[in-house]
């Protein structure tokens, strides 16, 4: 019976192995998507300087909320 159990664990194994490129496929689109939105789409560029690295249009105030814990 061990090349029964050999032949199982194999089967498992390689199941396993399929969930995993599943996963890492879907990883892999969801990336080709966002490149292709930060390469294409001028709004998801404008929201992504803004975020990061805090860009304000000419004729925008920017305010940083402080909260109180930080300022001791």
């Amino acid at each position: 019976m061990k090349g029964y159990d050999d032949w199982q664990r194999a089967q498992f194994a390689e199941e396993a192995y399929r969930g995993e490129i599943r996963a890492l496929e879907i990883e892999r689109d969801r990336l080709k998507k966002r490149v292709e939105m930060l390469k294409n789409d001028d709004l998801t560029k404008e929201r992504l300087a803004r975020k990061r690295l805090g860009y304000i249009k000419p004729g925008e105030l920017k305010f940083k909320v402080v909260k109180p814990d930080a300022v001791k």
